[in-house]
């Protein structure tokens, strides 16, 4: 009796000895321990933008309502802008960092220019006479080498802030419009000052300062029209590439230049 059990015990010690030879290794699929983590290429590598608050400068504190400052309102907009775009692999830069004191207007395209950018985006807020002025658009060069790629901007630029910020997009301009960007049916201007910038550059008019519900915007959702900058210019990137290409599309929405009515601009 003994001698079997002792038996059996033998069998299954044996048993248990070959299934467990049996087992297949672990997978190798696994990389080694010390293997360098390999992380997906960021949208803005290899790219380099400039970003300009709209005014700020000596001559040119831009426009003022609601108890907001132009010059204010969109370097709060930029330095936001910056930081997301920093996050997203870009290179970025800002033409001011605060009010300067020294320089006038035109030194904004010095300051863009010494950057030596591959995309140039232009944040302003608009002003009617009224308070009934609403809505965002943008304007894009002419008579450049990168007429076309400016217009994509604008496009992108305007849709992504009329659809992210709820707002009526009242379309894109060339810059010499007679009664938007350069204003040249009162000022006789031909171009805006972003024309001297030595890349693809468009500027956008956020939101209005003189109308009181947009102002509110303005001052409390910084954060939300920094996105949809930064979204528009990541857009841009997607489509176009590699700087110089000209984007493929634009896949942030769809831009529809509506027509204008309740107020007209008074202030680039």
């Amino acid at each position: 009796m003994k001698a079997n059990l002792l038996r059996r015990c033998a069998a299954l010690v044996i048993l248990f000895l070959l299934v467990g030879c049996s087992v297949p290794p672990a997978s190798n699929n696994q990389p080694p321990a010390n293997a360098p983590v390999v992380q997906p290429a960021l949208v803005g590598q290899g790219w380099t933008i400039g970003i300009d608050p709209g005014h700020g400068w000596k001559d040119s504190s831009g426009a003022v309502g609601n108890g907001l400052r132009e010059d204010d309102v969109t370097l709060d907009i930029a330095v936001r802008t910056k930081a997301i775009l920093d996050k997203n692999g870009f290179q970025t830069f800002l033409s001011r960092t605060g009010y300067d004191t020294v320089h006038g207007l035109s030194y904004a395209a010095v300051a863009i220019n010494a950057g030596n950018p591959d995309l140039a985006v232009s944040i302003h807020a608009n002003s009617s006479k009224g308070t009934t002025g609403d809505g965002t658009e943008a304007c894009y060069m002419m008579n450049t080498q990168w007429d076309k790629q400016s217009k994509s901007l604008a496009d992108l630029l305007a849709a992504s802030v009329s659809s992210e910020l709820g707002l009526r997009n009242r379309g894109i301009f060339p810059e010499n419009a007679g009664d938007r960007c350069a204003r040249s049916n009162t000022t006789g201007w031909t171009q805006l000052y972003f024309h001297n910038f030595n890349a693809p550059a468009a500027l956008i008019e956020t939101a209005f300062l003189s109308n009181p519900v947009e102002a509110d915007m303005l001052n409390r959702r910084s954060q939300d029209f920094a996105q949809a900058i930064a979204d528009a210019i990541m857009a841009y990137v997607r489509n176009a590439g590699t700087p110089g290409d000209v984007p493929s599309g634009t896949s942030v929405v769809a831009s529809t230049p509506v027509v204008v009515a309740g107020g007209t601009p008074t202030n680039t």
